[in-house]
């Protein structure tokens, strides 16, 4: 899926989790996202029950996204949609997130 179909996703009530960690996260981060660490999602991951699906998840180079959506597969039998580095959802134009400082 193109980053244009994952901003519909999202705009459409998707969950976006960002996987940084939250010192990160609080720099710079999309303001539709939820910061769960990578950490927080393996060791505690019923933070998931209260999200809307699907999820999406993101990271800094796409290398924690992609450790998180193994792992929700293959403990939780959840497919997640991995976006890779969460700056890419915001490199097309016609379909811009909003950044938060």
């Amino acid at each position: 899926m193109g980053d244009n179909g994952l901003c519909v996703l999202i705009k459409q009530g998707a969950t976006l989790i960002d996987v940084r960690e939250k010192k990160e996260f609080d720099t710079l981060h999309l303001a539709e996202a939820v910061n769960i660490t990578l950490k927080d999602l393996i060791t505690r991951p019923d933070v998931i029950s209260e999200l809307s699906f699907p999820l999406i998840v993101c990271s800094e180079n796409g290398d924690s996204s992609l450790k998180a959506k193994q792992f929700l597969k293959e403990s939780m039998n959840i497919n997640v949609v991995d976006a890779g580095p969460w700056k890419n959802l915001c490199d097309n134009s016609s379909s811009t997130l909003d950044y938060l400082f």
